[in-house]
Order: C-alpha cells, then structure tokens, then sequence
C-alpha cells in the first residue's frame, strides 16, 4: 500500500493511481473492482484492451492444468507470484504468463507518458 499512497501525490485520480499500482498474480479470490478499474483507465486513456482477453485465456489455460484455488488476476499487495506454482511441466504456461505480465507493464508505461504529456 506504500506505492499506491505514494502514487497518490502525484495528483492523478484514484483509479489511475490503481491502476500504476496494480500486479498480476495468482490469488484465491477474485476482485472485481480491480478489472473495473482496469477496463475504466482503458477506456479513459484510450490503451490497448487486450491484456483483459489475455488474462482470461491464461485463465482458461490455467484451470486445464491446475484444479487448485489459485487464479490470475490483478492485485495490489495480495496474491502470489507465478514463480511459487508447482505444476508439473509448466514452464510454458509460466512464459505465457510472464508475457502477459510483461504487455500489462507496457500499458502502464503507455500510461505514464501519456500522463506525463498531459502535465506539460
């Protein structure tokens, strides 16, 4: 919660301060609120909707492999990493997951040039 109370002086709204500040990672419940927000800054700042679709593939690829508790979903402090899964022969399914974690990280970068255009 540092971060997003950190992010929070900058002077951008709340939802696109959670937005900066949320993860992907593998957590037992799921939090709506959080794709709200994440559909919400999408929409706002007009970044790509994709990594919604690939969240909810890997999703569907997750539970075809693993019948636990755990699934993909953005989160602020809660949640564990992908690294502590304990599947066997999953190590493509954790490089899927890492890219989609890796085309999140892109639009939040989109994110803060464009933030960083508007101030100016």
């Amino acid at each position: 919660m540092r971060l997003l109370n950190y992010l929070s002086i900058s002077g951008v709204d709340g939802k696109t301060n959670v937005f900066r500040a949320l993860e992907i990672k593998l957590t037992e419940k799921e939090n709506p609120s959080h794709k709200e927000i994440v559909k919400d800054v999408v929409e706002k700042y007009q970044l790509s909707n994709e990594v919604l679709s690939l969240l909810e593939n890997m999703n569907k690829e997750l539970k075809s492999i693993y019948r636990g508790k755990y699934k993909l979903d953005f989160c602020l402090e809660e949640g564990k990493p992908v690294t502590k899964m304990k599947i066997k022969n999953a190590e493509s399914l954790k490089r899927k997951i890492f890219n989609v974690n890796n085309m999140f990280s892109q639009q939040k970068t989109l994110l803060e040039r464009k933030i960083a255009e508007k101030e100016k």
